[in-house]
């Protein structure tokens, strides 16, 4: 009896990890059925994650997630989620606002340093939309310091 109950507690297992869950419900799904969405969802899902890490709008960089047929319902749902992650990483904390600060000085007194050319953005892993204005200005005055000494 107890062999049963391990054999059927394994193929349970084993048919849950065949099963490939449909991404979770998001904002304006309940429009589409079927196919359509799962590219939704899917769509969206990507999109937030993209917007909040900061990354360029692209939803054809996924472009082996949706079919030919579902791929206006997936660029929708990307849309949709860059733009709620993007609003999302718009507000940062002060602590992570004077970190920002503190590594964009320190980039911005390096290029200086190095004779290169100034431009914050060269240095785009280093900062998210959140943080981008006071990694600017932090770097700014890095590159700034150095030239003046």
């Amino acid at each position: 009896m107890k062999l049963l109950s391990c054999l059927s507690a394994l193929l349970a297992l084993a048919l849950l990890t065949q099963c490939k869950t449909a991404p979770p419900p998001a904002p304006g799904d309940g429009a589409y059925r079927g196919a359509e969405i799962k590219a939704y969802r899917s769509g969206y899902h990507h999109g937030f994650m993209d917007g909040g890490n900061g990354l360029e709008e692209d939803h054809e960089r996924y472009h082996d997630e949706y079919q030919t047929g579902t791929a206006d319902v997936f660029s929708r749902g990307y849309r949709v989620g860059f733009e709620a992650g993007r609003q999302q990483q718009s507000h940062a904390s002060a602590a992570d606002q004077e970190r920002a600060r503190r590594v964009g000085y320190d980039a911005g007194r390096a290029d200086s340093e190095n004779s290169i050319s100034p431009s914050y953005k060269h240095h785009r892993a280093d900062y998210t939309t959140a943080t981008e204005t006071s990694y600017s200005q932090g770097y700014a005055q890095g590159y700034h310091d150095f030239r003046t000494q």
